[in-house]
């Protein structure tokens, strides 16, 4: 018999990639592309992960980002999500052009 207080087993992430659009699955034609509203693109995005951020916070001019456990940082402009950065870099730096992603 099962106990009722088992834990749940952490899921494993979904493979996907970064892109100039947002964030393509790779065994899927979904996608997860900016203008999304934050609260649908965090709740995709913690599916991905198969966690939550480890990490938000406020930049300026009605920004914020939320870094999950592969560093990977959704970036947000009036609860809408606009951009992404890499490990290493910061959430709140400037936006780069569409055409050099």
């Amino acid at each position: 018999m099962a106990s009722a207080c088992a834990q749940e087993q952490p899921r494993n992430p979904i493979a996907y990639s970064l892109d100039g659009g947002g964030l393509a699955l790779l065994q899927s034609d979904l996608r997860v592309d900016f203008g999304r509203t934050e609260e649908s693109t965090r709740v995709a995005m913690n599916k991905l992960e198969g966690a939550g951020p480890v990490a938000e916070g406020d930049c300026a001019a009605l920004r914020s980002y939320a870094t999950w456990p592969s560093g990977i940082s959704l970036i947000f402009e009036d609860q809408v999500f606009v951009d992404w950065a890499v490990a290493g870099s910061d959430p709140c730096g400037p936006m780069p052009l569409a055409d050099s992603v």
